[in-house]
């Protein structure tokens, strides 16, 4: 078990690297500032969305839907 938790640290840090680093790059190559707005916000759900798509019941405790549908 100790190695699973290990492997799914890893792959996370990878994923905040990677992050971090498509965050930099866009800071410097994109033109307008409403586009590194944007992705910024859309780094920033990435976890969110992720631990979503990987529980087992789909969400988080702290993380409510304002509508059920």
């Amino acid at each position: 078990s100790y190695d699973r938790f290990r492997e799914a640290r890893n792959a996370w840090g990878a994923l905040i690297n990677c992050s971090r680093d498509l965050s930099r790059q866009v800071s410097v190559y994109a033109s307008k500032s409403n586009k590194k707005e944007r992705m910024a916000r859309l780094l920033k759900a990435l976890p969110v969305t992720l631990n979503f798509s990987l529980t087992t019941n789909g969400g988080h405790h702290a993380i409510r839907l304002n509508r059920p549908d």
